[in-house]
């Protein structure tokens, strides 16, 4: 079985990676806007270099994320575990679950964006976690982010 996590959906489910590429998109789009519309000039820098050091950050947390990710999936261990909330408010949302990994029971969960597969999860439900081997509170549902 592929455990690699895939990246379309890492930045469509996990709420911190779609963030990190969200803002980027909506900064310059919205600089493209303004610019058309004649509010910015473009031998102004001001907001070109916030808006480049806002994408610079943003991509980084992106990255950071997307590398967490595939060192969890390439060298975790998978537990099973029940959820035990999923809560949404708008696009975003929290599951928290409840697991045990080496005899030892942990509570832990993931703040997640609002779509098709995240509305399925239920409390009460069992999944299938990939645990970091290092710090076992960092947890990902492994058959979100798969295939």
């Amino acid at each position: 079985m592929n455990r690699q996590p895939s990246l379309l959906k890492i930045i469509t489910i996990d709420y911190i990676a779609f963030l990190g590429w969200l803002f980027p998109v909506v900064m310059w789009g919205m600089y493209v806007v303004l610019i058309v519309l004649g509010n910015v000039k473009i031998n102004d820098l001001t907001l070109p270099v916030t808006f480049a050091v806002i994408t610079v950050v943003a991509l980084a947390i992106l990255i950071w994320r997307i590398q967490v990710f595939n060192t969890i999936f390439s060298d975790g261990i998978e537990a099973t575990a029940t959820i035990n909330n999923v809560s949404f408010f708008r696009d975003r949302g929290r599951v928290d679950y409840v697991y045990t990994y080496q005899g030892q029971k942990y509570v832990s969960g993931n703040a997640i964006h609002k779509v098709k597969q995240t509305l399925a999860l239920k409390a009460g439900e069992q999944v299938v976690l990939m645990v970091d081997r290092n710090n076992p509170k960092r947890v990902f549902i492994r058959d979100l982010y798969v295939g």
